[in-house]
C-alpha cells in the first residue's frame, strides 16, 4: 500500500480499536514509508502500550503468537500489534506517530534478514545526514 492508504488505514485502526495516537507507534516498514524511504509497504506493524496491547487482545478475542520481535496479535490481515514499554521515542509524521529511525534501524539490525539491508543502509544513511550541521538541533521534527 502507499503512504495515503496507509494513513488511512492507520486512522481506521484507531477508530474501530478506539485508541488514541500516542497509545500506537508505527514501525518497521510502515514507518519507512512515512519516512519517504518506501514507496510502499505491506502492512502495519504496530506497537502499543502494554494496557492498549491487553485490552485490545482480551475485548477482541485477538489470537497471541510468539514471532522474532516477541509476543505479537494479528488485528487483521493488515494490521499486526506488538506491546512495547516506551512509546515515547518517536516523531509525528502526517499526524501519525513513527518509530524513530534510530529504532527502526536498531530493530531491523537485529533481525538482520535479507530483505532488511536495503533498508538498513537507506537508514544508516537518512540517520547520517541528520547527524550534524544545522538539521541535528531540530532532530527529525523536520517531516
Amino acid at each position: 500500500m502507499n503512504k495515503r492508504t496507509f494513513v488511512k488505514k492507520y486512522f481506521e485502526f484507531l477508530k474501530q480499536s478506539k485508541t488514541v495516537a500516542n497509545q500506537v507507534r508505527v514501525s518497521y516498514g510502515g514507518a519507512l514509508l512515512m519516512m519517504g524511504l518506501r514507496d510502499s509497504t505491506d502492512d502495519l506493524d504496530l506497537d502499543v502500550t502494554k494496557e492498549t496491547y491487553e485490552r485490545l487482545v482480551t475485548t477482541y478475542n485477538l489470537k497471541r503468537e510468539m514471532r522474532k520481535v516477541g509476543e505479537c496479535a494479528d488485528w487483521n490481515q493488515h494490521v499486526s500489534l506488538k506491546a512495547d514499554d516506551d512509546l515515547s521515542r518517536g516523531v509525528f509524521i502526517h499526524d501519525v506517530w513513527v518509530s524513530t529511525p534510530e529504532d527502526v534501524l536498531r530493530r531491523k539490525e537485529a533481525l538482520n534478514r535479507p530483505k532488511d539491508q536495503d533498508d538498513i543502509v537507506k537508514l544508516k544513511r537518512l540517520i547520517e545526514s541528520h547527524s550534524s550541521g544545522p538539521m541535528k538541533q531540530h532532530s527529525w521534527m523536520n517531516w
